[in-house]
């Protein structure tokens, strides 16, 4: 059952100032669109990246609801597409794939877009549940036109070296990402720049990823 908390602020995405408990976290998911801290507190540190300022065409993948992102970006303006897997997404969440998800697709071949087709690239918990994560890091900065930015957020540990190969968890994970996700970051975009993001108790970061004005690979 939802319940309005002391202090909450209404969701960027839906305006509810209801929350509902998501893994163990009390007030973590909106009642009104399903937005978690994550999403939340993206649009809030990161309103000018939201901006559009190219092309104005944003592609997401692994989309969370019709209004995170879809629809906040396009009443920024936006042209917005989705990307996911429909053997993975289809079983819980059937009606997604030709409403608010426009492509089946794996993170490491988006085939569907040309080269330098986006300006934004949006992927929240994403990339360490791809195996080949090294290919879907190719490939967001691919479809990237020049000057873009790639919004990546993934689980890492900075203590630790090398990343860990693991079993596949229960959010689909098999990456914890150390040290040297940033050189893969390095190799593929000009410029990265870490940036906290912070709601109630939630604490998170995210990687703002930028294309340079060069030949992509």
């Amino acid at each position: 059952m939802p319940l309005v908390w002391p202090g909450v602020e209404p969701c960027p995405f839906c305006g509810s100032i209801e929350r509902r408990e998501h893994a163990g976290r009390a007030a973590a998911g909106c009642a009104g669109c399903g937005s978690l801290e994550r999403h939340r507190a993206l649009v809030v540190s990161l309103d000018a990246e939201l901006e559009p300022r190219g092309s104005g065409w944003c592609l997401e993948v692994g989309p969370r609801s019709p209004q995170v992102f879809r629809g906040y970006l396009s009443r920024r303006g936006w042209e917005y597409a989705g990307a996911d897997r429909w053997d993975i997404r289809c079983s819980a969440d059937p009606e997604a794939f030709g409403y608010f998800i426009q492509y089946d697709a794996d993170a490491t071949d988006l085939t569907f877009a040309v080269t330098g087709a986006y300006e934004l690239f949006i992927a929240q918990q994403v990339i360490e549940a791809v195996i080949d994560y090294q290919a879907a890091l190719d490939e967001a900065a691919r479809v990237l036109e020049p000057g873009g930015r790639a919004l990546l957020q993934v689980v890492w540990n900075a203590g630790r070296v090398h990343s860990l190969r693991r079993p596949r968890d229960r959010h689909g994970s098999v990456w914890s990402f150390g040290q040297d996700w940033i050189d893969s970051l390095r190799r593929r975009f000009v410029q990265i720049d870490r940036v906290p993001l912070e709601e109630g108790e939630y604490q998170g970061e995210i990687f703002v990823c930028r294309r340079g004005h060069g030949i992509t690979r």
